[in-house]
């Protein structure tokens, strides 16, 4: 688990509360500047255990993310990496809004 191994220093972490403070940790990271390593930590999150970690909240902080940080044919491209993702896991609860696709 690298994403709670790096974040937490190998303190358990129940399943549902990293979801949680991992992407509260990728916003924090956003606010002080440093968009890389929001989208990391939450590329990083899904790539992890999409099924278990890819909910609306996280797909739509990553969308936002990947608008501020990449121009619009990027931001475009990674967000339908995104929707195939949620697709290939049969992740049929996520909003097709939280995508931020016009």
């Amino acid at each position: 688990d690298f994403v709670s191994s790096t974040l937490f220093c190998g303190v358990d972490v129940e399943e549902d509360l990293l979801v949680e403070a991992v992407n509260n940790y990728a916003i924090c990271a956003m606010y002080t500047c440093e968009l890389a390593l929001a989208v990391n930590t939450l590329e990083s999150l899904i790539r992890e255990n999409p099924a278990a970690h890819m909910c609306d909240v996280v797909v739509f902080n990553l969308s936002t993310l990947y608008e501020l940080s990449c121009d619009n044919k990027l931001q475009v491209r990674k967000k339908r990496v995104l929707q195939q993702v949620a697709q290939r896991f049969f992740l049929d609860d996520i909003d097709l809004l939280s995508f931020r696709i016009s």
